[in-house]
């Protein structure tokens, strides 16, 4: 079994999805294997394999996020998930932790953070 983690990024903001590419490309154990504008295509990622951490946005404008959690956690229960936030904010940390993803993480904390 391989340590390599491939990693896919969803966020609808390009210079995240760019920036996160950049910094990540930079960590041994590490391969950014797609970054994802729309969730559908994140998804369609993770039912070829191509991924097997799913760092996404708790809020995409195409999908629900509750919806988008729940089949992910459905069909592939081998998935990690790690969302980000905006801000910290306990009650959603604590929504998305419910619906099963692995992590939380502020996009304003440092990108090491992110790493961890």
């Amino acid at each position: 079994m391989s340590s390599l983690i491939r990693v896919g990024v969803l966020d609808e903001q390009e210079v995240v999805r760019h920036g996160l590419r950049a910094h990540l490309a930079g960590e041994s154990g590490i391969e950014v294997s797609g970054t994802y504008g729309l969730a559908s295509s994140a998804l369609r990622a993770v039912e070829q394999g191509s991924i097997n951490l799913l760092l996404m946005d708790h809020r995409q404008e195409d999908s629900h996020r509750k919806e988008l959690i729940k089949t992910l956690k459905s069909r592939h229960p081998e998935l990690r998930l790690l969302a980000f936030l905006t801000d910290r904010c306990p009650a959603t940390e604590a929504l998305l932790l419910n619906l099963g993803v692995h992590g939380v993480v502020s996009k304003t904390e440092p990108l090491d953070v992110c790493v961890q």
